[in-house]
């Protein structure tokens, strides 16, 4: 079928309609060329936006990596320099605590040296007292058997003497 013809109506189309309708279509056509043209135009300008947005997001993207990469080694810096601190005062403290417990290890051997020395001190003291307890129990029992002696023969000198003054007196001749 024949574009141009109305497909409800079979009639053939006049000059003066065939006309109206080239002129309709030349306008159509006209109309459509200009909003082509504006499209193009404007999907120039959209196009060149994009190209500009693009080229930003880029570069945004481009500060964004380079941002995240010096945040990174920031970050990355600060942690090994607190690893190493934390290190270092590991370090100190192990030394410390070495140092306290050779300290505490020390004074435990000086003050089982201490308890020893003062054991045996006790021991010898002990046995020296003990010793001269023993010495000092035999000369008193000894002294006891000489002042019994002593008094026995005392007692008995005297008794002697008595029962025999007479005759002490005849014999150194009072």
């Amino acid at each position: 079928m024949n574009a141009d013809m109305d497909t409800s109506v079979s009639r053939p189309i006049s000059k003066d309609e065939s006309a109206d309708l080239r002129v309709a279509f030349a306008d159509l056509r006209a109309d459509i060329i200009e909003s082509n043209e504006r499209t193009q135009v404007s999907n120039a300008r959209t196009q060149a936006s994009n190209e500009r947005t693009r080229a930003d997001i880029v570069e945004s993207n481009e500060r964004t990596r380079t941002d995240v990469i010096e945040s990174n080694e920031r970050t990355r810096a600060d942690i090994i320099e607190s690893n190493e601190r934390t290190r270092a005062s590991n370090e100190r403290t192990r030394a410390d605590i070495v140092e306290s417990n050779e300290r505490t290890q020390a004074l435990y051997e000086r003050a089982r040296a201490d308890a020893i020395i003062a054991s045996k001190s006790s021991e010898a003291t002990t046995a020296t007292w003990v010793a001269e307890t023993k010495t000092n129990r035999a000369v008193i029992f000894w002294a006891l058997g000489i002042a019994v002696g002593v008094g026995s023969l005392l007692i008995g000198g005297v008794g002697l003497l008595l029962t025999h003054s007479d005759a002490i007196t005849r014999l150194f001749g009072s």
